[in-house]
């Protein structure tokens, strides 16, 4: 990837959930970090404190659909799919856990890059997928394989708003 201008589409892609959560349930911190190989892959993790006043059924936790070797605190999880996202089923990992916990969720994706209408060369990463719950604090950081040669536009799908 070196040498070419990179355009980012980071798309923090707002879908629905159904998760039922109450005013009080939210993830107070979101930190995602992603190290994108040459070959268009991407390891990710994400580290989300939550903050239950209450416990939740049927709380669960979304990725994207094309999300794999899922796994929770180190441990491989079973996740159920539909076209829009890989959910993780909170309640049987935490219980009906209240308060504040801390879950770190690893996974890969494949065939992220591509390119644009321009011929530029883009990387299309959901790095946040499904809330909707709210979020206090949300930082990502992504490493990219070479060297950036020219200044990447990142893109995001929340509101529709430059980043």
């Amino acid at each position: 990837m070196r040498r070419i201008l990179c355009l980012l589409a980071v798309l923090a892609v707002v879908l629905s959930l159904s998760v039922g959560a109450s005013a009080a349930t939210n993830a107070s911190e979101v930190h995602v970090t992603v190290i994108v190989s040459s070959d268009g892959t991407a390891q990710v993790t994400q580290v989300v404190n939550f903050h239950l006043e209450q416990a939740v059924d049927g709380f669960r936790y979304p990725l994207p659909a094309n999300a794999r070797d899922i796994a929770v605190n180190g441990n491989s999880v079973r996740v159920t799919r539909d076209q829009d996202a890989a959910y993780v089923d909170m309640n049987r990992l935490f219980g009906n856990a209240t308060g504040n916990f801390t879950a770190t969720f690893t996974y890969s994706l494949e065939n992220l890059v591509g390119y644009n209408e321009d011929k530029l060369l883009m990387l299309e990463l959901p790095i946040v997928w499904g809330f909707s719950y709210p979020v206090e604090s949300l930082d990502f950081t992504i490493t990219l394989p070479g060297e950036i040669q020219n200044r990447p536009a990142f893109t995001s799908g929340y509101f529709k708003a430059r980043i």
